[in-house]
């Protein structure tokens, strides 16, 4: 049975493994949760994208990784819904960091 640090460690290392070409910053964890029924561990990690048109702005997407709580081994990883029932991915207004932006599409 791996722990809880053990299980991000193998996200982090999946995750940079696939995009490791990608200009990914801040790559964290966010969420932890283990089912124990079914021996799984649910890691999200967030990560910091560049706004292309902004120097300085840069917003987040996350992942949710599902890794066997036996064997260590990712069973699969998934686009993170948020809060407006978009996933990260089909965000139009995504968050910054400084400066804060604000436009409609």
């Amino acid at each position: 049975m791996i722990d809880v640090k053990e299980a991000v460690r193998i996200a982090e290392a999946y995750f940079s493994d696939l995009y490791h070409d990608q200009p990914f910053t801040n790559v964290l964890p966010e969420e932890t949760e283990y089912d124990a029924d079914g021996h799984v561990w649910r890691i999200t990690l967030g990560y910091s994208l560049p706004l292309p048109w902004d120097a300085f702005g840069s917003y987040r997407r996350y992942k949710v990784f599902e890794i066997d709580g036996k064997k260590g081994e990712v069973r699969s990883m998934k686009i993170r819904r948020i809060g407006n029932g978009q996933t990260s991915e089909e965000d139009t207004a995504p968050t910054t960091t400084e400066p804060t932006l604000h436009w409609k599409l």
